[in-house]
């Protein structure tokens, strides 16, 4: 086969990106859009209502007249994206080391650090200072289980609703309470789902309660270390900066049902431009600011500030916002935020001294090393305030024998308990006096040589308030249209870290560009090309078609077997033997799935009904089957000291230090868990419990199998069901899945008029390539024993499968085992491995099949399917479970050398089976073992041999059976691939950036956070290579799992 070169025709080129707004969330946006979407600089504008760039950057003041630290900064913590943005900019000072490691490198250098130095906390009560210990959680009984209702919550009950509506009143005062407000600025009557998600996204994360490494991210004035040097980078790339310009009047139009902004005025000074908005370009709006309508004091005056309503007090990123908002319903509501001074009002202040008794009776009172920065809170202050003793130097410039201190109060609207006056009347040389009074640090002389500097921030809590779902604006409502900053919403993340921000400009980015992508991909225009007719390739012509509007006739599946009969795996018949195929499992069917089974077409025409309507009669008895008389979960019978026993599957079975074993997994992230194992994590005792046995039998996990796969597939399941037993029965529709749902789809597709191109083998791939992007241009075919080749357009698609289970099987009969050829023979690995052979090599985003094609020892299983007349034996199996018989039942026969599973689904299984024949079917996870009765591995066994070691595990006499019975073993060394061990580039994402015009579907390709475990894995991949590639929004039932939930669950679960 050729080897690939790629390109994508499409270029960024010939795109004008505007960015409306000033802050860091700005820069970012343009940062992702020269580094990631590839935009010429200049053609990045960013337009900014003030005069020159240093009136964004505030400044900072000086050590003489005082410096203003300005609680912009807050809240601290930094978070992941702040890293890796600040690690793609070079540094300022030299060619070799990133921003990131300049700033750290610095820090080290300025602050010599023990490992683990975090910031102290410290309460000021009653006259006394107490240090608040941050490695316990500091919450009483009453007080965690209020926190974890709390958590438990969704957020559309939260919405509107306040902290102090769900705590209770005494939670208020407890030392949890003083460490987190502090360190994010909440507030009682601020947003109890953003508490909410603050605890979620960092208390997991963190073995203190102390966060914050110091109290501010870079040990120096966040605008100068992070603001401008992002700004100088812009600069020297030759980005578009516009200062002193005003954007007013945007005029938003329909454009093919989707809304966007077509154009809008810029305004300077007394000139007014029209600037109409080409095809290709996209709008960043940076919405809503913390920091405007703020007001600077000095040490002898107030600060002055005026109206909060006051039009000169709304800087452009809230008029922008509510100008836009006016026209379009979707842009939320920015009256929620902007307008509730009494709730947002805060007020900052900085102290710079050289009288360094006052730095350090601080730090005497503090006890903490100067490298750890303190935090003191006034819990008696009617003000409230919070007192930061930073590391120093804060600014670069500051002299050696200057300190500088800075700090906030939540409440500048009540009067001191020492000043008689409201905070928001007070100078700074008043702020020093109450918080001295506090502290009880009374000088003579007085202090002379410092200066407080406050500042009046009328907006700087509005991050918090509580706001209705839809509040906030979602990242991109128009078509071409992106909003950035801490207002849009962000689901699952709190807006308490300085990340949010620059997450949503990351987001934003990549969303406009979809977008413009999504524009060139006309559906009419658009040939499909599907290799290969699994699950996922149907699907993806299914999703083509309802979805994408692509004319069927346009819709190509091409397939390498000559017709659909070969396709459609040979069940047998009742009198040679019923193949169920192991390939119906896992069975756990999921949304995506189901939605195409709505809209099939039985292929039962007795019944005339829908695909979809066989799964709802296994729940609700809608078909009358004929032993079908009931709906349950299925029965689980698990071997124990060679006698069956029934399981209890309402109960966790699990002790306590098995369930933290389980809680300890959940919160790690992927790339911890990388190529591990299940059983790195869990001793031996774990695998010989009730859960894993049900665990493993419903699903075919082992030990040996990926740790990761198992944490996701628990995050999946775990938290929807009250019983371990997920299966409404052993197969989805109570038929032979290859009859009830494969077939019926082919039909569908076919009766659309889909075109089907069976003897058809893809022989080679003829690629173009153009900087880093790639394209697929042509397909070179063999059909019907022609070659042939295929241009593809500027328009055409190419959705390939990757990877199968069932490649490579063999199977046997009553009377002999299965034959299987070499593993690595080639002509055992069918189109879907051969095309990701083909891939792999032309680039790593295509990943690793190597990792699940080779490892026969870890992904064998082997099948069984019996068929009997015996209905003696059949009752007493089901006499075992003690099932009904339309709940089917699933014996686990743990003690087993072959790992036997024996499945007694309700009857009958296949479409024509006779009324007295039963059709039980079951596998084995280890068929490399010597049987315990039967004295040679499975592999080599008949289907009579392992109905014997069958018979004898299940302690019943043989010579009853054999009569009338037909067992059919099938071996399929890859069966289990899907569930090994794999780091997470060895799986590729279904669409790539390095490609144009290629999606990768089946259960081998990577989609974060869903466990491929369940049937529904490759509809879903298909689902997102469609949405991608067409650029459509498929809307999808599925919702987010609460991890706080589950591990509750896990904990309490009896």
């Amino acid at each position: 086969m050729s080897q690939p070169q790629f390109t994508d025709q499409r270029t960024t080129q010939n795109i004008d990106a505007w960015i409306f707004g000033s802050g860091t969330e700005a820069l970012a946006s343009a940062v992702y859009l020269i580094k990631d979407a590839k935009v010429h600089p200049p053609r990045i504008h960013i337009i900014d209502k003030h005069l020159f760039s240093e009136q964004i950057s505030h400044r900072p003041g000086s050590w003489s007249d005082g410096y203003d630290q300005f609680a912009a900064c807050l809240p601290v913590p930094a978070g992941l994206p702040m890293e890796r943005l600040l690690a793609s900019l070079p540094s300022t000072q030299s060619q070799g080391p990133s921003l990131l490691d300049e700033i750290q490198t610095a820090e080290a250098n300025r602050v010599p650090k023990k490992r683990n130095v975090r910031t102290c906390f410290l309460a000021m009560t009653k006259g006394s200072v107490n240090h608040i210990p941050t490695d316990s959680l500091n919450l009483s009984t009453k007080h965690r289980i209020a926190l974890i209702r709390l958590l438990c919550k969704r957020e559309r009950y939260l919405s509107q609703r306040q902290v102090q509506d769900l705590l209770p009143e005494d939670f208020f005062q407890c030392p949890f309470w003083a460490i987190w407000s502090a360190q994010f600025g909440f507030q009682p009557w601020h947003s109890a789902a953003e508490l909410r998600r603050s605890i979620r996204q960092y208390l997991p994360q963190f073995h203190s309660l102390s966060i914050l490494s110091c109290l501010d991210i870079t040990g120096y004035y966040q605008y100068e270390s992070l603001y401008l040097p992002i700004y100088n980078f812009l600069q020297s790339c030759g980005v578009d900066f516009r200062y002193g310009v005003e954007v007013k009047d945007m005029q938003v139009s329909n454009d093919n049902v989707k809304q966007k902004v077509i154009g809008f005025n810029l305004v300077q000074g007394k000139l007014q431009l029209r600037k109409q908005l080409g095809e290709n370009d996209i709008v960043i709006i940076n919405i809503g600011s913390t920091i405007s309508g703020s007001a600077v004091g000095t040490n002898n005056s107030t600060p002055v500030w005026q109206s909060l309503d006051a039009d000169d007090l709304f800087d452009q990123n809230w008029s922008v916002w509510l100008d836009l908002g006016n026209k379009h319903k979707g842009l939320g509501n920015p009256y929620n935020f902007c307008t509730r001074q009494s709730e947002s009002m805060m007020e900052s202040f900085t102290i710079t001294t050289q009288d360094l008794v006052l730095y350090d009776d601080l730090r005497s009172l503090s006890k903490c090393t100067s490298e750890a920065g303190a935090f003191i809170f006034l819990g008696d202050s009617n003000w409230k305030i919070n007192l930061c003793i930073p590391a120093q130097p804060v600014f670069s410039s500051q002299p050696q024998d200057v300190r500088v201190l800075w700090g906030f109060a939540h409440a500048p609207r009540v009067e001191g308990n020492y000043v008689r006056r409201i905070l928001l009347h007070s100078s700074g040389a008043d702020i020093l006096s109450e918080i001295l009074a506090h502290l009880n640090l009374h000088y003579n002389p007085p202090l002379s040589r410092t200066v407080t500097i406050p500042r009046a921030m009328p907006r700087m809590g509005s991050l918090f308030l509580t706001r209705a779902l839809n509040d906030r604006p979602s990242i991109m409502p128009l078509s071409n249209v992106g909003l950035v900053g801490p207002f849009t919403e962000l689901s699952g993340y709190t807006c308490a870290d300085v990340s949010y921000g620059i997450r949503t400009a990351k987001m934003a980015m990549e969303k406009t560009k979809k977008a413009r992508i999504r524009d060139k991909r006309d559906p009419e225009q658009t040939e499909a090309w599907i290799l290969g007719t699994g699950t996922a390739s149907l699907a993806s012509a299914f999703y083509l078609i309802k979805h994408a509007k692509v004319p069927p006739q346009k819709v190509h599946i091409l397939e390498s077997r000559d017709s659909l009969q070969e396709i459609w795996h040979h069940k047998g018949d009742p009198s040679s033997g019923y193949d169920q195929f192991g390939r119906c499992l896992p069975v756990p069917i999921g949304g995506p799935l189901k939605e195409i089974l709505s809209c099939v077409p039985s292929a039962f025409p007795t019944t005339g009904r829908r695909v979809q309507s066989f799964l709802h009669a296994i729940q609700s008895a809608e078909v009358n089957r004929t032993f079908s008389t009931q709906v349950g979960s299925t029965c689980i019978v698990v071997q124990r000291d060679r006698k069956l026993q029934n399981i209890v599957t309402g109960s966790l079975d699990l002790n306590l230090k098995q369930r933290l074993n389980l809680v300890r997994l959940m919160p790690k992230g992927e790339k911890r868990l990388g190529r591990n194992h299940i059983s790195d994590f869990f001793p031996q005792s774990f695998f010989e419990t009730s859960f894993w046995a049900i665990w493993s039998a419903q699903f075919g996990l082992q030990p040996w199998h990926s740790a990761t796969e198992f944490r996701r597939a628990l995050r999946h399941y775990l938290g929807d069901f009250h019983n371990l037993s997920f299966l409404n029965c052993l197969d989805i529709t109570g038929y032979y899945q290859f009859e009830s749902i494969f077939l019926p789809i082919c039909l569908f597709l076919e009766s659309l008029d889909v075109d089907f191109q069976f003897d058809t083998k893809v022989r080679a791939i003829a690629t173009t390539s153009d900087n880093d992007s790639r394209t697929i241009s042509r397909l070179e075919l063999s059909q019907n024993g022609f070659l042939t080749r295929k241009d593809l357009g500027p328009h055409d698609i190419v959705i390939a499968t990757l990877g199968s289970t069932e490649s490579g099987t063999a199977v046997g009969s009553n009377d002999h085992q299965p034959v299987m050829l070499s593993f690595d023979a080639c002509d055992q690995f069918d189109e879907n491995w051969s095309l990701w052979l083909t891939l792999a090599p032309t680039g790593r985003d295509f990943g690793n099949p190597y990792t699940f094609r080779t490892r026969r020892p870890q992904s064998m299983v082997e099948s069984f399917t019996i068929t009997t007349e015996e209905l003696n034996f059949f009752n007493y199996l089901t006499s075992l479970s003690q099932s009904t018989l339309a709940t089917g039942a699933l014996i686990v026969l743990r003690e087993s050398q072959w790992k036997l599973n024996l499945c007694i689904p309700a009857q009958p299984v296949f479409q024509y089976q006779p009324e007295d024949v039963r059709v039980l079917w079951g596998f084995a996870l280890f068929p490399e073992g010597i049987g315990d009765y039967v004295k040679k591995p499975m592999l080599q066994c008949s289907g009579a041999e392992i109905m014997t070691e069958l018979l004898k595990h299940l302690n019943y006499p043989s010579e009853l059976v054999f009569r009338h019975t037909v067992n059919i073993p099938r071996v399929m060394p890859r069966m289990s691939a899907i569930f090994l061990a794999h780091s997470r580039d060895e799986r590729p994402d279904v669409v790539r950036r390095s490609t144009s015009n290629i999606g990768l579907v089946g259960q081998f390709v990577e989609i974060p956070q869903y466990s491929c475990i369940d049937m529904s894995y490759a509809a879903r991949s298909a689902q997102m290579v469609v949405s991608g590639l067409m650029g459509i929004d498929i809307p999808s039932a599925e919702v987010r799992r609460s991890l706080t939930a589950l591990l509750i669950r896990i904990l309490l679960w009896k």
